[in-house]
């Protein structure tokens, strides 16, 4: 009599489990900004244009001059410019990223 109440409970939970797997399509650059000195710029500006389709990611660094950017698609290549207002831009240029990493970036931006 408990095991016709028990089967559907079963049978769903087991279900539930193979919903939960999901796939990973996209990557994410994070990094740092800072000037020559080694300190941090908040308020940075950090674009990334993926070159064959133009497609442009923005980020603002945050407090210790930390950025973030994800659901970018993978591969490339990509161009990254970090700037700041009184600061002359640095970029990389020919990245291209790994489906479901993180790449790590760091810019120094000088006067």
């Amino acid at each position: 009599m408990h095991l016709k109440k028990i089967l559907p409970i079963l049978i769903a939970c087991l279900s539930f489990t193979f919903l939960l797997k999901a796939q990973v399509t996209t990557s994410s650059i994070s990094g740092i900004v800072k000037n020559s000195a080694g300190n941090a710029l908040a308020g940075a500006t950090i674009t990334a244009t993926h070159v064959p389709t133009g497609t442009v990611y923005t980020a603002v660094a945050r407090t210790g001059g930390r950025f973030d950017i994800n659901n970018m698609n993978a591969g490339g290549p990509y161009t990254i410019v970090a700037s700041f207002v009184g600061f002359e831009s640095d970029s990389k240029s020919n990245l291209s990223l790994t489906l479901g990493e993180t790449q790590s970036l760091s810019f120094v931006l000088l006067r």
